[in-house]
């Protein structure tokens, strides 16, 4: 990108966020919803929105211009029927240049405000979806484990995707809507006020109905349930098309997938029983409407029978059939808007629950980066639980420091709190009690942007855009050079199997033939990370799903990756771990232990039990047996099978212990599984 470019995108995005804070962001103190709410989002752009008001009342009224030049026409045709040689007719031409000068006043004048309209909407839309996308980035990871992906995709496309909608067209024809009424009005009470006030009371009549039909609570809570019901429907079609395969795997269809086929049900009923409950009321309002006529012609008839002056009768009377047929469509544009304006005033409340959700505080007074002593991380004391009531801590008084340009490695069971701790580090979460320190400095003091700066990670389950493989790479430096992102792809394994696709590193992902392993893209993200150069590294079990091939593979990246890194380690599988600087093992949120592989080992303590445990595992195999049968280690040691601890440093042992554990993990083996004379699989980072 040249400098022009980023000066660009630089001075365009610090003029949005000043615009921004003003208007898509809410004083806490002055909370705007509803219309207001809605209209402050319009009004983002003033100067089109404003345009496009005028336009429109312009383009309004000079759609009636024609009707009063009709009854001009009448008033001039009807006295001379007996004398057609007397009719004026350059009036009548000059009355029709104008009715199509009219015309063509009210479609451009229209066209201009459609054009106002849209290029506001647009501008509107894009900058409040940058906005949206930069809040959910703020936020903390519990909001998303709290709001399924479908709700939100459902704000993001449908809800705000409607602002749209309703600045480019609603807007203009709401405006349009309230000056074409006033205008009809004026004009049927100004002709005759007789036969416009019988005009009137339909209109008055079928909006009574409206009101005490959709009105009040009752559209309050279709309009909920309507949401509602929408967003479980989405959330519940993200998740099967999500889980399709395990779905085609055991031959379920959507009826079995019950959450998705009830959602659908539910959403079906509701409409289903809605409309039926709309038919009369909305029936009943579009046939007044439309025959407004039926309340003329009774009154024509009574009117006949008393006037002796017919030519001024045949005038208004024709007038008003013709011109209350110009009635139904202002009316049913109003009534349009308006409902689908309640429906975006109820996304824009859901968009705005989003908007108002705490983002991670960011600090008033930052530290300066450059200033921090050191990029050790040490936890003081923290801890954390996910629920507010903090009844379940995930971490309880956790402490330890990973000192710099070490390996730290976190085991323990599933649920211990490794995940969490990892978490905690970037700020996806605040810490309860206690303080992360990168250095000398609390992690909440750094700016946001600034500590991820200082943080790579590589996590079990890699996610890729949809994008070039070279793209996917940069987004660990978006300005680095070509030949740094090749660099960064030998480092970490991947430059050959890149180049083998059918474009290289402009190989879009997951486009129409191409599929990348897991493997393939674990590397592609430690290729991510070692371009991002950060101090510290944080890995998430990033070998768990590789295959022998891949795992070596990816072990070499690593070799490349933490070279005099700070780095902290979850590791399941504890032969790759056995050469880390510090061991910490985690047990139900607190520590158990801590030390070197060798220390935890002596101390006969979980850790000891975890590496027997893992390391018989390793030894397994199936039999064609139906018995579980035991070779062991040592064939002339009597007392092998039972004793051995499978540990490097205790495989002659007897301890008690040790032989115990080891007959525990064992009752728990399937019997068609045999232990076979198996080397631990393996190595150090």
């Amino acid at each position: 990108m040249s400098q022009t470019d980023e000066n660009y995108y630089e001075n365009r995005n610090s003029l949005f966020q000043k615009n921004e804070s003003e208007k898509f962001k809410q004083d806490a103190n002055a909370v705007k919803r509803g219309r207001s709410r809605l209209f402050e989002i319009t009004f983002y752009k003033k100067g089109y929105m404003f345009a496009s008001a005028i336009l429109s009342i312009i383009s309004v009224a000079a759609s009636f211009i024609p009707y009063i030049l009709l009854y001009l026409i009448l008033k001039e045709i009807l006295p001379h029927l007996s004398d057609p040689g007397s009719i004026d007719a350059s009036l009548l031409m000059m009355y029709i240049v104008y009715i199509i000068a009219a015309v063509i006043i009210t479609l451009v004048t229209m066209f201009g405000a459609l054009m106002c309209s849209h290029l506001a909407a647009f501008q509107t839309l894009y900058h409040l979806k940058i906005e949206f996308a930069s809040k959910l980035a703020s936020l903390p990871l519990g909001y998303f484990n709290q709001n399924a992906t479908g709700k939100l995709r459902k704000v993001m496309d449908d809800n705000i995707e409607s602002i749209e909608l309703f600045i480019a067209h609603h807007f203009p024809d709401l405006v349009g809507s309230f000056a074409a009424p006033v205008i009809l009005v004026l004009l049927l009470l100004y002709f005759d006020w007789r036969v416009g006030f019988v005009c009137l009371i339909p209109i008055a009549l079928a909006y009574v109905i409206q009101a005490v039909s959709f009105g009040g609570k009752n559209k309050v809570m279709f309009l909920k349930t309507y949401q509602d019901a929408l967003e479980d429907m989405n959330s519940s079609a993200v998740e099967y098309v999500r889980g399709i395969s395990v779905i085609k795997i055991f031959n379920q269809t959507v009826y079995s997938f019950k959450k998705f086929h009830t959602s659908i049900m539910n959403y079906t009923e509701f409409c289903i029983k809605y409309t039926y409950m709309c038919r009369a009321p909305m029936t009943a309002f579009v046939t007044i409407l439309n025959n407004i006529s039926f309340f003329i012609i009774p009154i024509g008839i009574w009117w006949v029978t008393r006037t002796t002056d017919y030519t001024a009768f045949a005038l208004t009377f024709i007038f008003y059939l013709i011109f209350s047929a110009s009635v139904v469509s202002p009316f049913m544009k109003l009534m349009y808007v308006s409902n689908k304006g309640d429906v975006i005033l109820d996304g824009i409340g859901r968009m705005d629950e989003t908007f108002n959700t705490p983002s991670v505080r960011e600090p008033v007074s930052p530290a300066d980066p450059k200033a921090v002593a050191g990029r050790s991380i040490r936890f003081a004391n923290v801890s954390f639980s996910y629920t507010e009531d903090n009844e379940h801590k995930a971490l309880s008084d956790v402490s330890f420091k990973a000192e710099e340009g070490q390996i730290t490695a976190l085991v323990g069971r599933s649920g211990s709190g490794k995940s969490t701790i990892a978490h905690l580090i970037p700020r996806f979460w605040d810490v309860d009690s206690g303080a992360v320190y990168v250095g000398d400095t609390d992690i909440r003091d750094l700016k946001t942007d600034d500590l991820m700066d200082m943080v790579s990670f590589v996590f079990q389950d890699v996610f890729l855009f949809k994008q070039s493989v070279k793209d996917n790479i940069l987004v660990g430096k978006q300005n680095a050079a070509d030949e740094e992102v090749y660099a960064a792809a030998r480092a970490a394994q991947c430059d050959d199997f890149i180049r083998k696709l059918p474009n290289g590193y402009d190989t879009i992902v997951d486009s129409k033939g191409i599929h990348l392993s897991g493997g393939e893209r674990q590397r592609i993200a430690i290729a991510r990370a070692i371009l991002k150069d950060s101090p510290v590294i944080v890995l998430d079990e990033a070998t768990a799903f590789a295959d022998p091939e891949n795992e070596y593979k990816i072990q070499e990246a690593f070799k490349e990756l933490v070279k005099e890194k700070t780095v902290i380690m979850i590791a399941h599988r504890l032969p790759t771990i056995r050469t880390a600087h510090q061991i910490i093992v985690m047990d139900e949120g607190k520590i158990a232990e801590s030390g070197t592989h060798d220390a935890l080992i002596q101390k006969n303590g979980v850790y000891k039990k975890m590496w027997e445990a893992y390391d018989s595992t390793l030894s397994w195999r199936i039999s064609q047996n139906s018995d579980l049968k035991s070779d062991s280690r040592n064939s002339n040691d009597s007392n092998g099978s039972d004793d051995s601890n499978g540990s490097d440093d205790s495989k002659n042992s007897n301890d008690s212990n040790g032989s115990k554990n080891s007959n525990d993990v064992r009752k728990n083996i399937p019997k068609n599984v045999q232990k076979t004379d198996v080397s631990a699989q393996g190595g150090a980072v």
